[in-house]
């Protein structure tokens, strides 16, 4: 049996309202997916594809003892019509536990997890990327771009995430674009002394981001330091 129209909609427009919306599917000893990592705030949606089963956040059913879950979640009954079970708002973090309270249900592998997690307060902006590195490079997002750098230039993670990237940064780093991504590949202390002690050339690149061996007459190009520090350079010879 097919959900009906009224649950279709209404799942819809519980997804719409929820910062973010996932879906569990329950069917004979299973949900899937049975892990989920969410963020303060979202929702899951259950939905029945089949057999007798109910979403229980309470007592375990393997071991009869609470699960201790970090808030408590109202459990959903029993139900055998396939259709929306119900949608549940996860408002405070920590891991939740849930299983199934049919009969064996739980020992045959109908349980699950929800992580629910503080949203980050980092931004990674992965849609410029595409537009920074184009000549060719097919790169969508920063983790990307990171890693290209490491391995083209022999760089650090670090050392790519001060990468000025010339005009196109408009005067920013790597890192104003790649919050996220580069919060965790700060410049320890030793590596900044040794960045501004033992500072040196590398190599140049043209607007595109590629490197260049022999720099023709009238082109821009970039020279590269150990620092990450770019200067601009105009060839007149």
């Amino acid at each position: 049996m097919k959900p009906t129209l009224l649950s279709i909609i209404f799942v819809l427009t519980s997804s719409l309202l929820a910062q973010n919306s996932d879906t569990v599917m329950v069917g004979n000893m299973y949900f899937q997916p049975n892990q989920l990592t969410i963020e303060v705030g979202d929702q899951v949606t259950f939905i029945l594809v089949d057999g007798t089963h109910d979403v229980n956040f309470e007592i375990n059913s393997l071991f009869f003892e609470p699960f201790y879950n970090p808030t408590q979640i109202e459990s959903l009954p029993m139900q055998s019509t396939p259709g929306l079970m119900g949608v549940i708002t996860f408002d405070v973090a920590g891991l939740y536990n849930y299983d199934c309270t049919g009969d064996f249900h739980a020992s045959m592998g109908m349980y699950g997890q929800i992580n629910v997690t503080e949203p980050a307060d980092c931004l990674d902006d992965d849609q410029s990327m595409s537009n920074i590195f184009t000549g060719g490079v097919s790169i969508s997002s920063c983790t990307e771009a990171i890693d290209y750098l490491m391995q083209n230039y022999s760089w650090t993670a670090a050392q790519s995430c001060l990468w000025e990237g010339g005009p196109t940064f408009d005067g920013m780093s790597l890192a104003d674009y790649c919050e996220c991504s580069c919060a965790n590949n700060n410049l320890t202390i030793s590596e900044i002394n040794l960045s501004n002690q033992f500072d040196y050339y590398l190599y140049s690149i043209d607007l595109l981001g590629r490197k260049v061996e022999s720099p023709r007459k009238n082109q821009i190009i970039y020279d590269v330091y150990f620092s990450g520090k770019v200067m601009q350079r105009f060839v007149v010879e």
